[in-house]
């Protein structure tokens, strides 16, 4: 069985799994990115420098707002 630490780092601490994205398009990989467990999360979130590496596309915007933040501009709604 596989076992992860969480990251001590943050408050409270949580789970993190090291994880490969790429895109269908291109075929380009990012991997063994460190991406936090959240099962409870309505969605998933790249930040920006992945997006950027990946050579993605943006398909629109939406706005979006986390607990404790200001609204952020995120994807569009196909």
């Amino acid at each position: 069985m596989i076992r992860y630490r969480y990251a001590g780092h943050l408050q409270p601490p949580a789970p993190f799994v090291y994880v490969t994205v790429a895109c269908p398009a291109t075929g380009i990989r990012c991997e063994n990115l460190p991406a936090q467990v959240d099962p409870g999360a309505d969605r998933s979130v790249l930040p920006d420098a992945v997006v950027k590496a990946l050579a993605l596309v943006e398909d629109g915007k939406l706005l979006f707002q986390g607990f404790a933040g200001e609204p952020m501009p995120g994807p569009e709604k196909p």
